[in-house]
């Protein structure tokens, strides 16, 4: 079968997504930086994609309060509060399909996983640490939907 398609059941649509995110080193006097390094993360819709963040050097977040959050919505994306995922103020559309690695907290990670991502996820979005004061940020971008196979043999 050829990429994209389904073989005999036909074609099957091709959303592509990319995340920018940009190197974030952020430092007030005596604090870790919080550092969000990957450039680019490119999945197909359906996907699990991780928006990576953490603290260098490596420090123990169970107990800290931080948000992600989507620019130009009010709700939150992902809220972690009082060692645990806070779904009160997280939007409907990202229940039951985000989360961070409770193990991975214990070493500052705070990457949010979002399963299965979605063409609608596209934005920018934010990871905020509140009691290390530290904010990455990053784009995700939806790059195309192709809904055919043989719309891709003429490009």
């Amino acid at each position: 079968t050829r990429p994209g398609s389904r073989g005999a059941g036909g074609p099957r649509s091709l959303g592509r997504v990319r995340f920018k995110l940009n190197a974030v080193f952020l430092r007030p006097s005596g604090a870790s930086p919080a550092v969000c390094p990957i450039p680019l993360i490119e999945a197909v819709e359906g996907d699990n994609v991780t928006l990576p963040c953490h603290l260098y050097p490596e420090v123990n977040a169970e107990g800290h309060t931080f948000d992600w959050k989507r620019d130009g919505l009010e709700k939150w994306v992902y809220v972690y509060r009082d060692k645990k995922p806070v779904e009160d103020d997280q939007r409907d559309e990202y229940k039951n399909r985000t989360r961070v690695d409770p193990m991975g907290l214990k070493r500052g990670n705070m990457s949010l996983l979002i399963f299965p991502v979605k063409l609608s996820d596209s934005g920018s979005y934010r990871c905020f640490n509140v009691l290390r004061r530290r904010r990455m940020s990053g784009s995700l971008l939806v790059l195309s939907s192709v809904s055919s196979v043989s719309s891709l043999l003429f490009l």
